[in-house]
């Protein structure tokens, strides 16, 4: 068996001795002594190499041979350090068959991984206006909806009172899965769709998933300022909201009261002092502006029907300071009964359906909460 070839070194610098040697051993026994070089290098950089070819007889046998080469960087104290490469050979008798060598196994193809599961909710958020809207006029709304997967379906649906709107088109829905990418999204409601108010409208959304937004369906909800009619909310002067005994007195002094000559109109006053109570928005006169009594206190409303009162009085009597004085003194009686009994007709709460005498801790949407102090 031969072995030949040959050993190259590249010394960057720094060489002190170089020792590069190859052998072949003989079969069963230890290494024979090794063809070397062994030189002591003098320049510090170059490329050193040595051929080498050399022979030994071998048999067939169950024992290996080794050959081996080895290129090495000394020190004065014979310390070495470098490359070295060993072989092993088996030889068999000629003409025996070579076990073909095994094909290497294919990677088995890594799984995918199993699709986690969605548990994450949208989030919605329903966009307050300042805008009032008039009688006659749609209703919009504006509104956020997210999600971790990017698609949901939402729904809006519009309250009057704490209540559903009665109508076929009160709740909107989106037609299947809709980008859920915190962009605003719009709808609204016909001018044709009821209610007495106050209104509100709530979202809520539900992903791929069947993930549903918290709270729904009024998970967010926001507040709308639309114009009713003002007759549609209010009964006049004489209402038994306040009680029977109340509403005997007020029916006593009418929508109208007679001075002499004089007639002083209080209806007008009446009304508005019923939306008031009840927290809608109505017009102040027929195609005034809408005014919006949602946040008016009922202190606040009483004030202003007695000074409503007194300035009717003023007005068509200050000429006669008699009966202007006593226009006034019935402007009182109207006051203090509303301020003695009026508790029980003023809705506290624009979210729930009905009157309530209590003001809640908090609402949804935020700010129904009226003081009936």
């Amino acid at each position: 068996m031969t072995l030949s070839g040959s050993i190259e070194f590249v010394s960057p610098g720094g060489l002190t001795y170089l020792t590069m040697w190859a052998s072949l051993n003989g079969q069963g026994g230890p290494m024979p002594p090794e063809k070397e070089v062994y030189k002591k290098v003098t320049a510090t950089t170059g490329t050193y190499s040595m051929p080498f070819s050399f022979s030994e007889p071998v048999t067939a046998s169950s024992e290996a041979v080794a050959a081996g080469m080895s290129s090495r960087n000394c020190n004065d104290s014979m310390v070495c350090g470098g490359p070295e490469v060993l072989m092993y050979f088996k030889v068999v008798p000629k003409g025996t068959s070579l076990p073909k060598p095994a094909k290497p196994a294919k990677p088995a193809k890594p799984k995918p991984p199993a699709p986690v599961a969605d548990t994450e909710a949208p989030t919605v958020s329903a966009l307050s206006s300042g805008a009032k809207i008039r009688t006659g006029q749609a209703v919009p709304a504006r509104f956020t909806v997210s999600d971790n997967s990017g698609k949901a379906v939402f729904h809006a649906v519009l309250f009057s009172g704490g209540k559903v709107v009665p109508h076929p088109d009160s709740e909107k829905a989106s037609k299947g899965l809709k980008p859920a990418d915190g962009r605003v999204w719009k709808t609204s409601w016909p001018a044709s769709t009821g209610g007495k108010g106050p209104f509100f409208f709530c979202v809520w959304a539900v992903d791929a998933a069947g993930n549903t937004s918290a709270g729904a369906p009024k998970s967010s909800c926001a507040w709308i300022s639309r114009q009713v009619s003002l007759l549609s909310v209010s009964n006049g002067c004489g209402t038994s909201e306040y009680g029977e005994t109340v509403a005997s007195v007020l029916n006593w002094l009418g929508d109208t009261q007679e001075y002499g000559e004089k007639t002083v109109v209080i209806r007008p006053l009446c009304d508005q002092h019923d939306a008031a109570y009840a927290g809608v928005t109505v017009g102040t006169a027929p195609g005034g502006a809408p005014v919006d009594y949602r946040t008016t206190s009922r202190l606040q409303a009483d004030d202003a029907f007695l000074f409503g009162i007194q300035a009717q009085c003023e007005r068509k009597l200050s000429k006669t300071p008699d009966l202007l004085a006593q226009c006034r003194a019935d402007a009182g009686k109207y006051y203090l009964l509303v301020r003695q009994f009026g508790v029980g007709a003023y809705d506290a709460d624009a979210t729930t359906p009905g009157d309530q005498a209590v003001m809640p801790a908090s609402t949804n949407p935020d700010g129904g909460a009226r003081n009936n102090a």
